[in-house]
């Protein structure tokens, strides 16, 4: 944000604001954002988002170790992305 804030001729919050959806933006000022973020080639990051937002999307799995262990995801309902990450690979 702060390198397309001083391109897009406005300050940080404004620039938070459109990202965010937090309040109005004029037109223009929302066009000269946009434009300097393609400029600029800015894309949110979403690690600095959830450190703001103290959030981070994330649902976490602990199952105690075992021979048979396995992990039920369940089929219905609507789609979510998840991603399978252990805590010690390859043990």
């Amino acid at each position: 944000m702060d390198d397309v804030a001083p391109v897009a001729g406005v300050s940080r919050g404004t620039v938070s604001d459109v990202l965010n959806g937090k309040r109005y933006v004029s037109d223009g000022s929302r066009t000269a954002i946009e434009q300097a973020m393609v400029e600029v080639g800015y894309t949110p990051t979403i690690a600095a988002r959830n450190l703001v937002r103290r959030r981070t999307q994330a649902v976490a799995f602990i199952v105690r170790e075992s021979q048979s262990c396995s992990l039920r995801i369940p089929t219905s309902g609507h789609p979510v992305g998840l991603e399978y990450r252990a805590l010690y690979p390859g043990r």
